[in-house]
């Protein structure tokens, strides 16, 4: 798994097509122009700040939904300025 936290220039509380400031940097800008990563990639989005409490629940999401196709011991966490 890997999860990338992104900048501030890319927060959101709503608008039109907020998930697309995800797409800018990072793993997501590579996905979305056709790189494949032999991993699941996550990308959430914050609205203001990075709320460890709030991450801590997603990650046990993925767990919950993705836990039997996922290597624990691997689960990486990258990003960039405020991530």
């Amino acid at each position: 798994v890997i999860m990338f936290l992104h900048g501030a220039g890319e927060k959101s509380n709503g608008g039109a097509n907020p998930l697309s400031k995800v797409l800018v940097h990072g793993p997501p800008k590579l996905i979305n122009s056709g790189k494949h990563f032999d991993a699941f990639v996550f990308a959430p989005q914050a609205n203001y700040d990075w709320d460890k409490g709030a991450l801590d629940e997603f990650m046990d999401h993925i767990y919950s939904v993705y836990g039997h196709h996922i290597d624990k011991t691997r689960f990486y966490v990258t990003g960039i300025s405020m991530g």
